[in-house]
């Protein structure tokens, strides 16, 4: 997942691969979904994703790049205000994985979690992971940290703060 925290405008953006499990699936997925720009079932938090055709056995992703919201809720991935600094926190137990991005929010249901995070210069970011790389940009006053691929886990599990905190 790239993550793009936005500080100061409280916009997420993220680039997510689902894997599909279509050995189970006719013609739609249902993955679990909270506060995004798509169609969804605000009752149960899934959002339905239609497919023309019907997906054949095997290995299948879900690619979505969506939009969110830095909400105050202290719940997903949410700001938070301390000393007059602002932070990308997540918290994502039990069900709140689906507030930071669409998913199979089900315990039962593990994946691997590949993270990038694109955030101001001078912020840091920590997460389930070391960080493999941590590179200038994308554009001006901007460095991207990218983390090594999570082991098989919950999403609820997934951690990511951004902020201008000293990593030691």
């Amino acid at each position: 997942m790239r993550m793009k925290p936005t500080l100061f405008a409280l916009v997420l953006f993220v680039t997510s691969s689902v894997p599909a499990l279509a050995q189970r699936l006719p013609r739609t997925v249902l993955p679990n979904h909270y506060d995004l720009t798509v169609t969804l079932n605000a009752r149960d938090e899934q959002a339905t994703l239609h497919v023309r055709h019907p997906v054949p056995p095997g290995d299948a992703s879900i690619h979505i790049t969506y939009k969110g919201v830095l909400n105050d809720e202290l719940r997903g991935l949410y700001l938070s205000k301390a000393n007059n600094r602002r932070y990308a926190v997540s918290q994502l137990e039990a069900t709140d994985a689906r507030r930071m991005f669409p998913s199979f929010d089900e315990p039962a249901m593990k994946a691997t979690f590949s993270l990038t995070a694109v955030m101001d210069e001078g912020d840091h970011a920590i997460s389930n992971g070391a960080v493999t790389s941590d590179t200038p940009g994308p554009g001006r006053g901007k460095h991207t940290v990218v983390f090594e691929i999570t082991p098989k886990m919950s999403t609820y599990l997934v951690a990511l703060v951004v902020g201008d905190f000293v990593c030691r």
